[in-house]
């Protein structure tokens, strides 16, 4: 898979399960996370665990972003990620 698909099935997971932002449903701000998208395909690539994906997610969230964490929003975003990128690569 070409890496600009790749990129946009992580920007479609983010959108669908991970938006903290809450930017979804701006398609002018579809973009919003992309440049988180290179340290998650490297985590989704070395086939990392959900927790080690919902650690990263938090540290994006409460260091990048400077919101808080909300820790069972976070863990279903991570499960959800994982889950997705699983069943799409099939």
């Amino acid at each position: 898979m070409k890496q600009d698909e790749r990129t946009q099935r992580v920007r479609a997971l983010l959108l669908r399960n991970w938006d903290p932002l809450d930017v979804s449903d701006n398609p002018h701000l579809s973009n919003e996370y992309d440049r988180y998208i290179p340290g998650i395909l490297r985590l989704l690539d070395s086939h990392c665990s959900i927790e080690q994906m919902e650690r990263h997610l938090a540290r994006m969230e409460t260091e990048e972003m400077r919101l808080e964490l909300i820790p069972e929003e976070t863990a279903r975003a991570a499960r959800a990620v994982i889950t997705g990128w699983a069943d799409e690569s099939r």
